[in-house]
């Protein structure tokens, strides 16, 4: 800690160093005893006090925030064009999700859609990382990406891996009718039945595949 440093404070200011005292060391009875005069948290080690004025966020640090914002709005913005379309949470739609390498990396088969029959290409129009950087991964990465059905209109996907890998989740974006037409194309290919969609739901509402076993429970017809 040096005089004229610039450091964040708790309150979420920012304050300039305008004194620094000598380094003093915190043992286990110096942390007892604090707790006992009510100061908690009080952690064994080197410590050194200083005052700090409280000053205007820096040039720096506000130019950060605004890149960070215009990245956080232009990854949002991707997704606009779906705002009217329904979600579909973790299915490929016939095709698979497979994990591999060592780093925990993710490959997407090209889902099958339902209405043609053909793969799609996706492209990748927008990412979003956040979070502490470990092994060379953020703590969370948000990809979107965009296909093009056959009669012009795009369909989109949204993968999330949090964590370091340790929670993946694809949402497809689909117009109403394709959404549905996939809907029944997957109970059909997996032969859930109404009685099996119900019970499914008292355990897992909520899960991924929710979506799926939810029209199968309603909708017995789809399955015949």
């Amino acid at each position: 800690m040096d005089i004229g440093e610039i450091i964040p404070r708790k309150d979420g200011t920012y304050g300039l160093v305008i004194s620094v005292g000598e380094p003093y060391y915190m043992s286990e009875s110096d942390c007892e005893q604090a707790e006992d005069m009510g100061s908690f948290g009080q952690q064994r080690g080197w410590y050194t006090q200083y005052q700090t004025i409280q000053i205007e966020e820096p040039v720096a640090v506000r130019e950060a925030k605004a890149t960070r914002d215009a990245e956080v709005a232009a990854y949002h913005a991707a997704l606009a064009p779906a705002a009217d379309y329904r979600k579909r949470h973790g299915a490929t739609l016939g095709g698979v999700i497979t994990m591999s390498g060592a780093e925990g990396t993710e490959s997407f088969s090209e889902p099958r859609m339902a209405p043609t029959g053909a793969g799609v290409e996706w492209e990748q129009i927008a990412q979003l990382t956040e979070g502490k950087i470990i092994g060379g991964r953020p703590m969370s990465i948000g990809t979107i990406y965009r296909a093009m059905l056959p009669d012009g209109r795009p369909i989109f996907r949204q993968d999330d891996d949090d964590s370091y890998g340790d929670s993946l989740r694809t949402t497809y974006y689909l117009p109403a009718d394709v959404w549905e037409v996939a809907i029944r194309a997957e109970i059909a290919a997996n032969h859930v039945t109404p009685e099996a969609a119900r019970e499914w739901l008292t355990k897992y509402r909520g899960c991924v595949g929710t979506e799926m076993y939810e029209v199968a429970a309603e909708m017995p017809q789809l399955t015949e």
